[in-house]
């Protein structure tokens, strides 16, 4: 790694230990920022102005043609003190394309470790030291990301699960299908996790919307406003997301107006209120006492779910496309926004994520 790529990434590790040092939070609150390092990461590679090099992130800095067979990818690996709080970190760039992708090795030795069963969550979250094992030798060394690429195998039948009625715990393991998959070359293997993935995007985002409808009707009636009584989700069917993925270029602020118009919202007139009140968002009880905050909060929760579910999977996993954030990142809000989604995670589960505004495809989206 040359001299200048090692200090960009020296400038992510000092601004986050210097943000958590001025904003003066709790022992516990820092260590689940340290243990969740990988949301702060991910915004600060995709929007993250660097010192030396105004105007462009430091994905956009390793990657000058983002039409090139293969990407630089940068891989995190971190060793967290929790006596102390504090982390130190190593960094190794690798070569990615749909032949030699992590996603797809990830997804092998998931499978091949799943040749025995093992217990799982009724969420078909690993549990024990199989996944504590598994982390240490994945791409992405984040429990997210072994949850996503678990479920992904299992939304597609390459697992199948055991009920167990006697115990708390199911347990899982590689079906048949997915000794099938383990045979296929690794650009087939690729193209299947993709076609799984766009699927499970489009069911996550109309069940996660669902889910919040009825708070969402509490919460606009409050606020003198309604929900249309008929809603349809075509706009996150899987023909839609596979459209955005095979577009070059995307403007998404048309597509979320798209998305709140069919929910009887004005997007733009709680995000500017959001933006405007942005002092208050450190504090649950300061949301909780603004009820149009608190609408706006639960909006922008809404909106930040298209980047759960479809942007961070596609962008940091796949690495499809690559995002543009309607910020620079902003290391203190990021870690105000971790903690007031951890303090309720129902009600702004989605707030650590961030807004894109555009997509750009890499050479590895190319969707048929």
């Amino acid at each position: 790694m040359s001299k200048i790529t090692a200090n960009i990434f020296s400038e992510f590790e000092k601004s986050l230990l210097k943000n958590m040092q001025e904003l003066e939070i709790m022992k516990s609150q820092k260590e689940y920022v340290l243990k969740n390092i990988n949301i702060p990461f991910r915004k600060w590679l995709y929007s993250g102005a660097t010192e030396n090099n105004k105007g462009k992130n430091p994905f956009a800095i390793l990657n000058e043609d983002l039409n090139a067979n293969a990407l630089v990818v940068p891989k995190l690996h971190v060793n967290l003190n929790k006596m102390q709080n504090t982390f130190t970190s190593k960094y190794n760039l690798y070569e990615i394309s749909k032949n030699n992708h992590p996603l797809v090795d990830d997804c092998t030795k998931l499978l091949k470790t799943l040749s025995k069963r093992i217990p799982c969550s009724k969420t078909n979250t690993l549990l024990g030291q199989t996944k504590a094992t598994l982390l240490e030798d994945m791409f992405f060394e984040d429990a997210e990301y072994l949850d996503y690429i678990t479920n992904l195998c299992n939304s597609i039948g390459l697992t199948e699960r055991h009920n167990k009625k006697t115990s708390r715990y199911d347990s899982i393991k590689i079906s048949e299908a997915g000794k099938e998959f383990l045979k296929l070359n690794k650009a087939d293997k690729f193209a299947v996790l993709q076609t799984a993935a766009i699927n499970m995007a489009s069911n996550d985002l109309k069940n996660a919307l669902a889910a919040k409808a009825e708070m969402l009707g509490v919460l606009l009636a409050r606020n003198g406003e309604k929900t249309k009584s008929n809603i349809k989700l075509d706009f996150f069917s899987p023909e839609r997301l596979k459209k955005l993925l095979a577009t070059k270029n995307t403007n998404l602020e048309e597509y979320y107006d798209e998305v709140f118009n069919g929910l009887g919202i004005n997007r733009k007139k709680y995000v500017d209120y959001f933006n405007k009140n942005a002092d208050k968002v450190g504090s649950y009880e300061n949301a909780l006492e603004d009820e149009k905050l608190f609408l706006s909060i639960y909006i922008m929760d809404i909106q930040n779910m298209f980047d759960t579910y479809f942007v961070v999977p596609f962008s940091y996993y796949f690495m499809s496309f690559v995002p543009t954030y309607s910020a620079n990142f902003n290391c203190q809000s990021t870690i105000m926004e971790m903690l007031l989604a951890k303090e309720n995670k129902r009600m702004c589960e989605h707030l650590s994520y961030s807004v894109p505004i555009a997509l750009t495809a890499t050479s590895i989206a190319n969707i048929n």
